[in-house]
């Protein structure tokens, strides 16, 4: 009975997995489907033309991923820690600087599109239709930003079903614009970036329930606001900024290598590897993305054991995910291929190449995207750095070079190169994790806090029987740590009553929910956890209805414990009511 069973974080991972998988998918959709319906009724000139863009949208990802990634995982850290001016801080800086830097990249578009486009094209024909699709994103940088940058905060704030309405719909009426936009209007490639804005600006109007919301957290908020913070948001979210901005580096030496190898036939080969990385990146970055929130709120409450059961969940379905995806690149490469509108026998083959050994690095890929993120949520962001870094250019990029030099043959080493980076790049997670806890008092891969010995931490179902056992262990196990007779009764009757009034008013006396508790001392000091995931609860402020029975009873214990205890604090985050409690 007294030990953690891991079920209500797990419970609560499962709960925010389809929809940042949903989150992810739209996010990932977007260039997918453009490239698709504009392959399909403009020719495969126009799916190259927006691949060859890809650097320039991967660096819009990373602005709205450095902002709403790293500010919302820092508003979980604080919300988790009880700082919630911080974390309405946090909030409010995301947003600003989303919307500060939509206007910058819309005013550097307008005079320097030629530029990047020749950046991106390499002088290649496809240069006039990259910068018809590009030229209309720009201006509309700023609503592309705002909104996913939003929508990871509402999922921080326990609301991840709209979040991912927000970015679902958006991509809906992409996909229907595009086909109006493309075949009825004739609009061309840029009727396909048209679409793209037109669903994301329908997306604000799908996000005004949270702003009206009075059970919402995430509130502006100015005053004290520090630079600082700012600071703190984008080393959170410079892994994914860094990530997508190698992803350009990456695409753009992809590319360079692919043309100059295979000729046109390669540029299309790339652009139907990197629709097949956003297919992966949906469920394998949407599980890693699902963890995020939740490690980072568990990190603030300095939660081992939950950090342990949220990885481990990770890991299980990140394998599960790429186990089932190897099996479809490995089997129905023609049939992904022909997605694309790939016609001629030579891209054919080419195509179904580099769908096969492309396949073969995604459990790699899973395992590494986990644990960057898990770095990434603890503030090991040298780590999370370090891992971004070397995949995306110091691995990959002379991997490239050599291993086509080696096996140029329908560039079979260009997608070798995948499988090798993310190998050697899990092997560097382990050597880095190894010398890391050599030097510090961290433990395993992970780099956790030893655990103290003087910490009982365990799950409960929900039953008033169990309530009272719990009572009388935590008073014996407070005694057996050197804690007076007096204080040891109090814990014991601090969690009783918590969890009494939590199984009464928060789970209406559900018998089979859990709820985690966690006594540990420190200096002669007990602090004391209790976490559930029932209805907003809490205990702290509740009275009863004047006709309730045993009202005494209820009400009593809340008031002594508001004696005996020097600290006490409730907070709402994910879904979860945290309670706190110093004797």
């Amino acid at each position: 009975m007294f030990s953690r069973n891991g079920e209500l974080i797990e419970k609560k991972f499962m709960q925010y997995l389809l929809s940042t998988i949903l989150m992810s998918m739209a996010l990932s959709l977007g260039t997918i489907v453009d490239g698709i319906i504009a392959s399909n009724l403009l020719g495969t000139d126009s799916l190259g033309a927006i691949n060859t863009c890809q650097p320039i949208i991967l660096i819009f990802g990373a602005i709205y991923s450095v902002f709403g990634v790293g500010g919302s995982t820092l508003a979980a850290t604080a919300l988790g820690a009880g700082r919630k001016n911080d974390a309405n801080s946090y909030f409010t800086l995301a947003i600003s600087a989303l919307i500060f830097f939509g206007v910058l990249v819309t005013v550097i578009g307008i005079f320097a599109m030629d530029k990047m486009v020749e950046l991106t094209t390499s002088g290649s024909s496809l240069g006039a239709l990259a910068k018809d699709y590009l030229s209309v994103l720009v201006y509309g940088a700023i609503i592309l930003f705002v909104v996913p940058g939003l929508s990871f905060f509402i999922r921080t704030d326990g609301k991840p079903v709209l979040a991912a309405l927000i970015l679902i719909v958006a991509n809906a009426v992409n996909l229907l614009s595009d086909i109006v936009y493309i075949k009825f209007l004739n609009f061309g490639i840029k009727g396909a970036a048209l679409a793209t804005l037109t669903g994301y600006f329908v997306g604000i109007f799908v996000s005004i329930p949270y702003f009206v919301s009075k059970t919402r957290f995430f509130h502006f908020y100015f005053k004290g606001l520090r630079i600082k913070q700012l600071g703190e948001i984008f080393l959170c979210g410079l892994p994914n900024a860094i990530n997508s901005v190698l992803m350009t580096v990456k695409m753009l030496v992809l590319n360079r290598t692919a043309i100059a190898t295979l000729g046109d036939n390669g540029a299309s080969a790339v652009a139907i590897c990197n629709n097949c990385l956003s297919f992966a990146s949906i469920f394998i970055g949407g599980t890693a993305q699902t963890m995020l929130p939740i490690i980072g709120v568990l990190y603030g409450e300095n939660d081992r054991n939950g950090m342990i059961s949220a990885v481990k969940k990770a890991l299980k379905i990140v394998l599960i995910a790429g186990a089932i995806m190897i099996v479809c690149f490995e089997f129905f490469p023609t049939q992904i291929s022909k997605l694309f509108n790939v016609e001629t026998e030579e891209l054919m083959a080419i195509s179904v190449m580099a769908v096969r050994l492309f396949g073969l690095s995604l459990p790699f890929f899973a395992i590494v995207y986990v644990f960057m993120s898990f770095y990434q949520g603890t503030g090991k962001r040298s780590l999370a750095i370090t891992i971004t870094v070397c995949e995306g250019l110091v691995f990959i990029v002379p991997f490239i070079f050599i291993l086509n030099a080696l096996i140029p043959d329908r560039g079979i080493g260009i997608w070798l190169s995948f499988v090798c980076t993310e190998i050697c790049t899990l092997v560097l997670i382990f050597i880095m994790s190894k010398v890391v806890s050599a030097r510090t008092n961290k433990e395993g891969i992970l780099l956790l806090d030893p655990e103290s010995d003087k910490t009982l931490d365990f799950s409960i179902k929900t039953t008033l029987e169990n309530a009272v056992e719990i009572s009388k262990k935590i008073s014996n196990f407070c005694r057996e740590n050197g804690v007076d007779n007096n204080r040891s009764d109090m814990a014991g009757l601090a969690v009783e009553e918590m969890v009494v009034n939590t199984i009464i008013y928060g789970y209406k006396n559900k018998s089979d929910e859990n709820i985690d508790v966690f006594v540990g001392i420190q200096a002669q000091e007990i602090i004391i956890r209790i976490r559930d995931s029932g209805i907003p609860f809490n205990p702290l402020e509740f009275l009863p209805k004047e006709d309730e029975e045993s009202i005494e009873y209820k009400i009593g214990g809340i008031n002594i414990l508001k004696q005996m205890s020097h600290s006490s604090e409730y907070s709402r985050a994910l879904g979860f009511n945290n309670l706190v409690i110093k004797i």
